[in-house]
């Protein structure tokens, strides 16, 4: 039971019930503490100040047969009493509820006798037997002169009545009241931390899915609200596990054909020359330069998988240095002169400035003009021609290849760069790894070069720019 009841605490409904109540809870603190103190003080401070503007303004009047009328109904509305003294403290006229301000007669007479010619005097009287508060507002009048003319005071005295705290009718009201509304206020609380749990609760779902390995998680909402944007992260997130997942899959089958291949050739030729059935040296030369080519194939396969996976772990730094692009460039042309010459392609070098130096890692770049060659030749129809040309525009040098051949559909073109990713064109040679082109993107990347594609009918071209320096 006990467990049970601190799972419920630990709910993020009950936290935010609790939440909600505690804000209710401090709401209904202000707005008493307000009433008690200041708008009750306030009110207060008012009511006396017009008692005191009423008493003034009927002495200004010197009309003492209207006096006694006057602050009796003064004395009623207040639910106290008046008491008029002269200047010896001798009452002369009272009125209104006297019996419950009378246990105070010495006190007020006293009052009295300090509110002359003018003096205005506010005190509060507690009676200590039924702790009973009266205010006492005295007023004496000034500048009376004439025959017969008096100086006077007159005392009103009322009980001090709280409109918070009236009576017990009042008090009993207001306990029902604020016990209806907190009830009120827990429901809404309630459903406002059901309604807002429930997604929440929802996405961890999905979450818990995904940690699971289930990558088929769909999550809709209407919601605009940061809880929408969390939802719709989460799907996107579900959508892209998938797709690498298919493509991890795809690298698997095109990795094993690219080993699978080359190593049955290794093996079958490996095996005739155990045999020794060989007599003719050049068929043995033949079959041997066979086996290092696919060797070769081989280790290159093996390499652009541990450069890709050292590239996505940020394990390899950059050595810059001042690099020659149109030096590099031409010198990996040349290295492809074999294939080039075995498709019967036509490349065409275009060197704008042979001065191009740029500040980057020589090895790295050279790996990504390498991959591009690598692009541009498997994708190049037999026959068919590449352009290579090294631009200097704007501050930049630009190096960009363009191959003939079968465009990259469009739908295709932006993700071309993703890791596993192979756009199958006509003219294609050979399968790759398809991580040629992520490597490009992983290296050029980190140097903070621009690149990209372009693809249009009958031609593809690849570009990366970076920023030229002073010639070394």
């Amino acid at each position: 039971m006990m467990k049970r009841l601190l799972g419920i605490v630990h709910t993020l409904v009950f936290q935010l019930w609790l939440g909600m109540m505690a804000l209710v809870f401090i709401a209904m603190t202000v707005l008493v503490g307000m009433q008690v103190l200041w708008i009750e003080p306030s009110r207060q401070a008012a009511q006396i100040q017009a008692v005191e503007q009423i008493i003034t303004g009927q002495l200004s009047l010197r009309k003492p047969d209207t006096d006694a009328k006057a602050f009796a109904e003064l004395a009623d509305s207040l639910g106290g009493a008046f008491y008029v003294y002269d200047r010896e403290g001798k009452l002369i006229e009272s009125g209104g509820h006297t019996s419950g301000a009378s246990r105070w007669s010495n006190e007020m007479r006293e009052i009295a006798m300090s509110a002359q010619d003018g003096a205005t005097i506010h005190q509060t009287l507690i009676s200590p037997t039924f702790q009973t508060a009266y205010y006492i507002v005295a007023v004496g009048q000034s500048n009376v002169a004439g025959e017969g003319a008096q100086s006077r005071s007159v005392v009103v005295a009322y009980p001090v009545r709280p409109t918070i705290f009236l009576d017990k009718v009042a008090r009993r009201q207001l306990w029902e009241a604020a016990f209806a509304l907190t009830l009120a206020a827990a429901a809404l609380a309630g459903l406002i931390a059901r309604l807002y749990s429930l997604p929440i609760l929802s996405l961890d779902s999905a979450a818990r899915r995904l940690a699971e390995g289930d990558l088929v998680v769909t999550i809709s909402t209407r919601r605009r609200d940061e809880l929408g944007d969390l939802a719709r992260t989460i799907h996107r997130l579900s959508v892209s596990l998938r797709s690498a997942e298919t493509l991890k899959s795809e690298l698997i089958a095109n990795v094993s054909h690219e080993l699978r291949t080359p190593l049955a050739l290794i093996r079958g030729y490996a095996e005739i020359l155990d045999g020794g059935s060989y007599l003719d040296d050049e068929r043995r030369k033949q079959q041997l330069g066979i086996i290092i080519s696919e060797s070769e194939r081989l280790s290159r396969t093996v390499d652009d998988l541990l450069a890709f996976s050292k590239l996505r772990a940020g394990e390899q730094n950059l050595r810059r240095e001042p690099v020659n692009l149109a030096e590099l460039t031409e010198h990996t042309v040349k290295t492809y002169s074999l294939p080039i010459e075995q498709f019967k392609l036509n490349v065409s070098v275009d060197i704008e400035n042979p001065e191009a130096f740029v500040s980057a890692d020589p090895i790295k770049i050279m790996q990504v003009l390498s991959n591009l060659m690598d692009n541009a030749v498997n994708h190049t129809p037999e026959c068919g021609w590449i352009r290579i040309a090294v631009e200097s525009r704007g501050g930049d040098i630009t190096v960009r290849m363009t191959n003939s051949g079968e465009a990259i559909p469009s739908d295709v073109l932006p993700h071309i760069w993703d890791r596993y990713r192979q756009a199958l064109r006509g003219g294609q040679k050979r399968m790759g790894t398809g991580l040629g082109l992520a490597i490009v993107h992983a290296i050029l990347t980190a140097h903070g070069a621009k690149f990209g594609a372009d693809s249009s009918e009958g031609e593809t071209a690849f570009w990366f720019s970076m920023r030229a320096i002073a010639q070394v």
